[in-house]
């Protein structure tokens, strides 16, 4: 049977900071052009942090489903030890909005933390 599960989805994986194009590099000049990259990654993350902090004017009130997956976000990054210590971090519009910076800086500083919730959030945050 073909069509029951799986398949893709538009707007699903993970999300990249800018556009990729895929070259042929020699052996030789592999280290130093992952170097290079990795360098760029570095510069990019730090420049879109700044970018991230200096649009965050705006505090709204996030509906209760927002919050839930910000406290699960914050869950998962271990940036709090339970759901009921989230709920602490995200009981007012402040609150929830210096949990999200938290959980911004953190999942940029590990890279295996991205999750969908910072662009669907920061949608909100940076308009």
């Amino acid at each position: 049977m073909k069509g029951i599960h799986g398949g893709s989805r538009k707007g699903s994986g993970r999300k990249k900071l800018e556009p990729t194009k895929t070259i042929r590099v020699p052996i030789g000049a592999l280290g130093k052009i992952e170097k290079i990259i990795n360098e760029h990654k570095e510069e990019q993350k730090k420049q879109y942090v700044k970018l991230l902090f200096q649009k965050s004017q705006l505090t709204p009130e996030l509906n209760n489903d927002q919050k839930t997956r910000l406290i699960n976000e914050l869950v998962n990054a271990r940036l709090c030890k339970n759901r009921s210590k989230g709920r602490g971090m995200t009981k007012n519009p402040n609150a929830c909005k210096e949990s999200f910076f938290k959980l911004v800086k953190c999942t940029l500083e590990n890279e295996n933390l991205v999750g969908d919730i910072l662009w669907d959030l920061k949608m909100i945050y940076c308009k």
